[in-house]
C-alpha cells in the first residue's frame, strides 16, 4: 500500500531491493512477489529466502519467472521436501519429466 504513494522510479527501486521485498513478503504475504522485479523473480536464492516466509514454499515459487518455476518443479530434492511439508497434492506442481520418473 505504501508503494502507491511513491514515485514510479522509487517504487521500481524498492521492488528491485531484495531486503525490502523479503520484509514485505514477511509482513504482507507471497503476493508481494508478483510486483518484485524480474531480476529478483529469476533469482533462485531470493525465491527460496522469500519461501521461508510462506506456509508453503511452492507458494513463493509461483511468482518466480517461468524458467525458474520449471527449475524448481523439476528438482527432485525440492519437490520431495515440499511433499514432506505439504502432502502429496504438491505432486501436481511437478514437471511432466519429473512425474514420469
Amino acid at each position: 500500500q505504501l508503494l502507491g504513494y511513491v514515485t514510479d522510479a522509487l517504487r521500481d527501486e524498492l521492488l528491485a531491493d531484495s531486503g525490502f521485498v523479503l520484509e514485505a513478503v514477511a509482513q504482507e504475504g507471497s503476493e508481494v512477489l508478483n510486483h518484485a522485479s524480474p531480476k529478483l523473480r529469476g533469482d533462485r536464492a531470493f525465491i527460496l529466502a522469500a519461501a521461508d516466509s510462506c506456509l508453503c514454499r511452492s507458494e513463493a515459487v509461483h511468482y518466480a519467472t517461468e524458467e525458474l518455476q520449471q527449475e524448481f518443479f523439476g528438482d527432485a530434492t525440492f519437490m520431495l521436501e515440499e511433499i514432506q511439508r505439504t502432502g502429496l497434492e504438491t505432486l501436481e506442481e511437478a514437471t511432466e519429466e519429473l512425474r514420469s520418473n
